[in-house]
């Protein structure tokens, strides 16, 4: 018998938490230069739209929250998206 110790997912279900964006039109282009540039993106659950930023956990130690939320929309800013951070966390399932 087998017994697993490590981390066990569940393929039909997702969730995040996440200092970014939230983008109704995107392309796989913007995708990207988001993952170029170290930006965590998923879809959402219809696929039609894209949320973009850094998951709480890429935070310093020693950082503040609005230090974090600077360094998201400086990154940002370098694929070309001024538009402030927000806070999304979100979860669903499919089955």
């Amino acid at each position: 018998m087998k017994i697993r110790t490590g981390f066990v997912s569940n393929s039909s279900s997702s969730s995040f938490c996440i200092a970014g964006i939230y983008l109704e039109n995107w392309d796989d282009e913007l995708d990207e230069k988001a993952q170029e540039e170290g930006l965590f993106t998923t879809s959402g659950e219809s696929g039609d739209v894209m949320y973009i930023g850094l998951d709480f956990s890429d935070m310093e130690y020693d950082e503040t929250k609005r230090e974090f939320y600077k360094r998201v929309e400086e990154k940002l800013k370098k694929i070309g998206i001024e538009e402030s951070a927000s806070y999304y966390c979100e979860g669903w399932y499919n089955g």
